[in-house]
């Protein structure tokens, strides 16, 4: 599998928890995307009540949370 470059020794941090589509929803559009389409796409997509989430950071980042 390649690497990102930006990536390479880096540690990261996985954040993995249960929400309801509509609060993943809402957090989604609260913290913006960063193309219009992948926004749209997210909004309408048909999901579950319920939805496993894996968010991925590197420490840095998760401090200052922007993960």
């Amino acid at each position: 599998m390649p690497e990102s470059p930006g990536l390479i020794g880096q540690t990261l941090l996985l954040r993995i928890f249960l929400t309801t589509c509509t609060s993943f929803k809402a957090r989604v559009l609260e913290r913006g995307m960063e193309h219009a389409n992948v926004a749209e796409v997210n909004r309408y997509l048909p999901m579950p009540h319920f939805v496993w989430v894996c968010e991925i950071s590197t420490p840095l980042l998760f401090e200052e949370c922007k993960f």
